[in-house]
């Protein structure tokens, strides 16, 4: 989402939170953790990332679009 949207993870990390928050997206309906297991040097490691489904996908986009917008509006740059 970084990528796609020119956004930090701060800010996709706020504009999730507020979705959830909000209620627009309930959390356990769009989010699922897939264990991801790789070796790094001789250990293995085992994590667990968030995957949002594209509702979420959708929902941040919007977020952050708007979040331009109304800068664009107050006549604000957007910010780094």
């Amino acid at each position: 989402m970084v990528e796609i949207f020119d956004v930090n993870v701060p800010a996709i990390s706020k504009h999730l939170s507020n979705i959830f928050l909000e209620g627009e997206l309930e959390y356990n309906s769009t989010v699922s953790k897939m264990e991801i297991v790789q070796i790094e040097g001789e250990r293995q490691v085992s994590r667990n990332p968030e995957h949002y489904n594209l509702d979420a996908v959708i929902a941040v986009g919007y977020s952050v679009k708007l979040y331009i917008v109304t800068l664009f509006y107050l006549n604000i740059k957007k910010p780094n």
